[in-house]
């Protein structure tokens, strides 16, 4: 089974690190599991599918990138390939309250607060609001018109929870906000277990303890 891991992609490193960190954890299990990106940083899909495969886009959000340039990237490839439904949140997931258990558990005693990249799209917009009511925690954006973090969230000190993928410049922004706040920050969504479990499904691994280290 081969898989295609379609990432955002980004000028800083430090994403394509954390990518592949993801792609060689599933590998260990699946086998030929493939880091790739839609811009910013290669490969592309097309250089790296030589074989029929399974494409998972890693998308938190369903927006312009994964409504519209997965699909463009799946038509350059040269073999057949199959689009897994991305991992996002705003789709009412249930991975997303494991993703706060870990996160709770990680750092007791704090609240949480998630923090996307942002967007100017009103409906995924709409969408992370209904995530937000149907957590139970505020979900903010660090760019675009959504609601950022300042001083009303600092009450009772919550956690500051990324919502990315990997590190790169959002983080950093996300992390800078923060720390304007005095407000502490957890490791990027990307970088959990209940992310790596939640990819696992989508690519119908049997075993999620060979994945995540559990029994």
């Amino acid at each position: 089974m081969t898989v295609y891991l379609l990432a955002h992609g980004s000028a800083d490193p430090r994403h394509a690190e954390d990518v592949s960190r993801i792609a060689a954890r599933l590998g260990a299990v699946l086998g030929d599991v493939r880091p790739c990106y839609l811009d910013h940083c290669g490969p592309t899909l097309a250089e790296v599918a030589d074989v029929p495969g399974t494409v998972v886009p890693l998308l938190l959000s369903p927006g312009y990138h994964a409504r519209v340039d997965v699909e463009l990237a799946v038509a350059e490839a040269a073999v057949p390939l199959t689009v897994a439904d991305p991992p996002v949140l705003t789709s009412g997931a249930a991975w997303g309250a494991d993703l706060l258990d870990e996160v709770r558990r990680a750092w007791p005693g704090h609240g949480v607060v998630m923090v996307g990249a942002g967007t100017r799209d009103a409906g995924v917009l709409r969408a992370w609001q209904e995530t937000s009511t149907r957590l139970g925690v505020p979900v903010l954006q660090a760019s675009g018109p959504g609601p950022r973090l300042d001083a009303r969230v600092r009450a009772g000190q919550p956690v500051v929870l990324p919502l990315l993928v990997a590190r790169g410049v959002f983080g950093d922004r996300i992390a800078a906000d923060a720390a304007d706040l005095g407000l502490p920050v957890a490791e990027v969504a990307g970088g959990s277990e209940a992310f790596l479990a939640e990819l696992a499904r989508l690519t119908g691994l049997p075993r999620l303890c060979c994945v995540n280290g559990t029994t």
